[in-house]
């Protein structure tokens, strides 16, 4: 679909169709109006950097699937593993979006909101589970973590919010 187009008054009587934008490339694009994607969302590159999803780059040290909560893995060269709330080693540092295999780029985040998920809980905690995953139910095992990871925002969105690690 060709971009929304608008007509600009040039000055001196003289009008011009001039075309939205539908991401920005920094201050070249200043004064130009926006127009929303197929998703009916503004593009993150017109935010201010403050609230842009907080990202992180690594290297998958192991298979992590999509949507898993990770931890970057001291002893393996920060590689990036499914976290687990088997212990503090192990503790969520961060979610990826999309998941991949050992040695695989990967792009992590520490802060933000993740949508497109079901089954969500609005102003419900999330805590880390067993396989990264995350779970309204508090860990309860004797040596295990209890972490808050998330909170929910309605049906199919999170707000990551990783919190402290308490072990039982």
């Amino acid at each position: 679909m060709a971009a929304p187009s608008y007509t600009k008054h040039l000055g001196e009587g003289d009008l011009g169709v001039e075309t939205t934008i539908q991401e920005s490339t920094g201050t070249g694009d200043a004064d130009k109006i926006p127009a929303t994607g197929a998703d009916g969302k503004l593009d993150l590159t017109f935010l201010p950097d403050a609230i842009q999803p907080i990202s992180h780059s690594g290297t998958f040290g192991g298979t992590v699937a999509a949507g898993k909560f990770i931890f970057a893995d001291s002893a393996d060269a920060y590689k990036i593993k499914a976290a687990t709330n088997a212990g503090v080693a192990t503790k969520a540092g961060g979610f990826v979006m999309a998941g991949g295999d050992a040695d695989d780029p990967a792009t992590y985040y520490s802060g933000g909101k993740v949508t497109g998920l079901t089954g969500i809980t609005a102003n419900a905690k999330y805590y880390l589970d067993a396989d990264g995953g995350y779970t309204t139910t508090a860990p309860t095992t004797a040596g295990s973590i209890v972490q808050v990871v998330a909170i929910g925002i309605d049906s199919t969105s999170l707000e990551i919010t990783i919190g402290d690690a308490v072990r039982l």
